[in-house]
């Protein structure tokens, strides 16, 4: 799009207004800012043409766990960017790239990669296989499908059995709860359990809902995250009054903005609720407290949770926060990754209403983005 070179020195002062006093700010007591302002048409494509690049160049990170969390980005918020960028990661050798690039192709039912699929299906690591498998139903081959449960009841990792509740989920085959329900009753580990409770929460199991929604009160900081993180990713409307609960009373940060992602994918979200989340995007406090969480691993965290809520609230005056946090020095690719899809999305629905388009619906599957994983130590499966 061409700009008026008239207008352009006056969006550029305003916009620069905006970045500096938020940047300048970023260190200081941000409950006296505004941080919330829209940008000029034009600037919002610019900023999304800017934050695709960005994951194209961010899904061939160095860090595994940066390009697993891109690879997802690009499935949710830009499914109809050239596949190529998650076809290319199946072969880098790292086993939760492989996973997360056949879980995003199957997503987005790219079926013209089928017999990649089909060989993968083959690989010696039973991550891999599992991947593979969903991709192939969900590209219409379900001649293995029936292995799935077989990972998920029998096979003695637990990262293994995990991530077969997590593809048995995602087929949203109804079929799967009662499967799902019995392989609960037996499981121990605690990451297959939760990832067996977050599959029955997107199939709307009601016991599974009361049992998620009370630990989303509990008191203990990250068991509460995670409660509020999986009734978020399922939209669960039964879990309203704990997102309102923990928005305004948790101590926490993490749990806070957990609180506000939900509202936001419940389409409740309000101005506080914005503000909240957008000032989080500049957080520079973190806990002395805890010798095991690492000051700039607690900001990361809270910086890319801030995106995410805001991703969910879809709100256009998110974006000058947004573009600033982006451009931050020192930021993390992590949380630019989260900004940058955060943007995308706000952008993309923006634009939709302007044209007077129904909203795009949301990839079949939400994000899934755990606390540890943007502090970028956990991953979504084994590395070889």
């Amino acid at each position: 799009m061409i700009i008026d070179s008239r207008n352009r020195k006056g969006i550029r002062a305003r916009s620069t207004s905006v970045i500096a006093a938020i940047c300048l700010c970023s260190g200081c007591n941000l409950l006296n800012l505004n941080v919330l302002q829209t940008i000029p048409i034009e600037e919002k494509i610019s900023f999304r043409a800017e934050a695709v690049q960005f994951l194209r160049e961010s899904a061939f990170s160095s860090d595994p766990i940066v390009t697993m969390q891109t690879l997802e980005a690009l499935q949710e918020v830009a499914p109809h960017e050239n596949p190529t960028y998650m076809v290319e990661n199946l072969y880098t050798g790292h086993t939760g790239v492989t996973f997360a690039a056949l879980m995003a192709l199957g997503t987005l039912e790219r079926t013209e990669f089928l017999e990649e699929y089909r060989i993968k299906a083959e690989d010696a690591n039973p991550n891999v296989r599992i991947a593979a498998i969903y991709a192939m139903h969900r590209c219409g081959d379900k001649s293995r499908t029936g292995e799935l449960p077989t990972f998920l009841m029998q096979h003695k990792k637990a990262r293994v059995r995990a991530n077969a509740a997590l593809a048995i989920g995602r087929l949203g085959v109804p079929s799967a709860v009662k499967l799902l329900r019995r392989a609960m009753r037996n499981e121990k580990k605690t990451i297959v359990r939760n990832n067996i409770h977050e599959a029955l929460l997107i199939h709307g199991d009601p016991q599974i809902e009361r049992t998620i929604i009370q630990r989303g009160h509990s008191s203990l900081p990250l068991q509460a995250a995670e409660a509020l993180m999986m009734l978020a990713n399922a939209r669960c409307q039964a879990a309203d009054d704990v997102f309102r609960n923990r928005l305004v009373r948790a101590e926490h940060p993490e749990i806070k903005l957990e609180a506000a992602r939900g509202l936001g994918r419940l389409g409740e979200a309000d101005h506080y609720t914005l503000d909240l989340s957008a000032r989080h995007l500049f957080f520079k406090s973190p806990r002395h407290d805890y010798k095991e969480d690492p000051r700039d691993q607690q900001i990361r965290r809270v910086r890319g949770l801030a995106a995410l809520a805001l991703e969910a609230i879809e709100s256009p005056e998110a974006l000058a926060a947004l573009r600033a946090a982006f451009t931050v020095k020192d930021q993390s690719e992590a949380v630019k990754v989260a900004i940058a899809r955060a943007a995308i999305r706000i952008i993309d629905v923006d634009l939709e209403k302007r044209r007077g388009e129904p909203p795009g619906r949301p990839p079949v599957r939400p994000s899934s983005i755990s606390v540890d994983e943007l502090a970028g130590d956990a991953s979504i499966a084994e590395s070889p």
